[in-house]
């Protein structure tokens, strides 16, 4: 194996994409550039998560990869539970008519049992067999307060030299002010700083660059997600461990490290989420060093700017630091919370999981008085309300007051349900989601699989939310919570509500 060579990363005393997915999150038309065995490369757009993909032509043909390596275009079986390539390599998006792409339609995809059968064997490969005390729903609900310290490593490969210098990496992560990467946040840790009201300060010890030992062809030959990353993976953690750098200073728990990220050059090159496509996972290789072993990580491509970086890295650390599941729905058949919520496409944690982290405290009016008025500013992250059920502690209505893409603003109100699951959108009493948003114009789209408009999800001066409105403020099992919130104004920095009805 070739000499790792790192250097001396920025140590403070002791960071998603979906998840990219990226973040394990929607890829929705993302545009990819990949190679064919030629060396000629194609645009492809990208539709999925890293459990299931399925790859267009640029002008909407589904395309598969045959066995010789080859991008083809691609038809469904009989059954519609596989998709078969045919005898059409892809050049682009001139699509030549012959013979074989007779049947051929654009956006083929499988029917929703076989892609459902797919993404469990994926998540199963991602995700491993991990201690039952460290799973997303053991750690969901502990508190996440004061420092954390996370391992960063950079990887580039002899074939894909990275752009990027380890001090602007250092930078993105760390910094306290100094360039803006997102929106109003300066750094990650300045991210995690602002959204947790000053709870967490969260710092990345950045190592590498690591020259990987192959080209990065190589790792995108493997199938599997978690066998690529698991071997690029164990030659940095050896590179590490040859050089002598102490594992103990990152923040652990239950003896494996709390936050492994590792950032690789250029883009993926890769789709139908194999190889190096960006993802979380649970390293299965066994390595230990200085105490502490390495479980969970989160892989990224860097690509060209670190700004494209940001809110993956942050949807994934979402799962890393604080155990915190996916809001958006693995069956593609709906849209989870849409752009509410850090966990699926949005930019801020929900109240309930800020609530749980010990992030702010609510304002509990479960039993606040007809007529009593409350003034909340806008994307204050500490300001918010909790509406309980009396007869299940595991429900509530939580009310807060944010901004959507800095265009629009109201009041959000999340219904939770701590034994519900986002997959489900049926919106029965065995079948809902565990966080939803009650939308406002009770068209309920983002459960039918339709984004609409954030402005009508929230609510506005002059409505009112109760048991008698629409929509309608009862419990999962269909009794009335007794809640009236009426919205009295909206100046742009406070919304005033009101206990009781208009």
């Amino acid at each position: 194996m070739k000499k790792c060579i790192f250097s001396i990363g920025v140590l403070f005393v002791l960071a998603l994409f979906p998840m990219t997915l990226y973040s394990d999150e929607y890829v929705n038309g993302t545009i990819e550039v990949l190679s064919q065995p030629d060396g000629s490369k194609v645009k492809v757009k990208i539709y999925g998560d890293s459990f299931y993909q399925r790859v267009e032509s640029i002008d909407g043909y589904t395309l598969i990869v045959n066995k010789k390596g080859w991008i083809c275009y691609a038809l469904l079986n009989r059954y519609k539970t596989k998709l078969i390539a045919t005898r059409e390599i892809y050049r682009g998006a001139k699509r030549k008519t012959s013979r074989s792409l007779m049947g051929t339609k654009k956006s083929l995809d499988v029917r929703l049992s076989a892609k459902q059968r797919h993404m469990r064997r994926a998540y199963d490969d991602k995700m491993g067999k991990r201690p039952r005390s460290l799973s997303l729903k053991s750690r969901s609900l502990k508190k996440l307060q004061g420092m954390v310290v996370g391992l960063t490593i950079l990887i580039d490969f002899p074939d894909s030299k990275a752009k990027l210098s380890k001090e602007d990496v250092e930078r993105f992560l760390n910094q306290d002010k100094g360039k803006t990467y997102y929106k109003k946040y300066g750094s990650i840790r300045h991210y995690f700083k602002t959204v947790s009201v000053g709870k967490l300060n969260y710092v990345n010890i950045v190592k590498g660059f690591y020259r990987a030992k192959y080209p990065k062809s190589h790792y995108n030959k493997t199938a599997s997600m978690s066998g690529a990353a698991s071997q690029l993976i164990e030659e940095a953690l050896n590179g590490l461990k040859k050089e002598g750098f102490d594992f103990s200073y990152l923040s652990h728990e239950k003896g494996y490290v709390t936050a492994v990220n590792v950032l690789y050059a250029g883009s993926p090159n890769i789709a139908w989420a194999r190889g190096l496509w960006p993802h979380r996972g649970w390293y299965r290789k066994y390595f230990m060093a200085n105490g502490v072993r390495v479980g969970s990580y989160q892989i990224t491509a860097m690509r060209g700017s670190l700004k494209g970086a940001f809110r993956t890295f942050c949807h994934e650390n979402g799962h890393l630091l604080a155990g915190w599941p996916d809001l958006y729905d693995y069956d593609h058949d709906s849209h989870g919370v849409g752009s509410f919520c850090l966990m699926a496409l949005g930019e801020v944690p929900n109240a309930y999981f800020r609530h749980k982290k010990g992030w702010g405290k609510p304002i509990d009016i479960t039993n606040a008085a007809i007529g009593t008025t409350y003034k909340i500013k806008i994307d204050d992250r500490s300001q918010y309300f909790i509406y309980r059920n009396k007869g299940n502690r595991n429900e509530a209505f939580y009310i807060e007051a944010m901004s959507i893409y800095n265009r629009y603003n109201g009041l959000v109100i999340w219904h939770v349900d701590k034994y519900g699951n986002n997959r489900y959108q049926q919106m029965t009493p065995s079948r809902h989601y565990m966080v939803s948003v009650k939308q406002a114009d009770g068209k309920y789209q983002l459960e039918k699989k339709k984004y609409g408009n954030p402005k009508d999800d929230m609510f506005s001066p002059g409505q009112t939310f109760s048991d008698r409105t629409t929509p309608h403020a009862k419990w999962w099992n269909g009794r009335t919570s007794g809640i009236k919130i009426y919205v009295v104004s909206n100046d742009g920095d406070y919304i005033i509500i009101r206990i009781g009805e208009k």
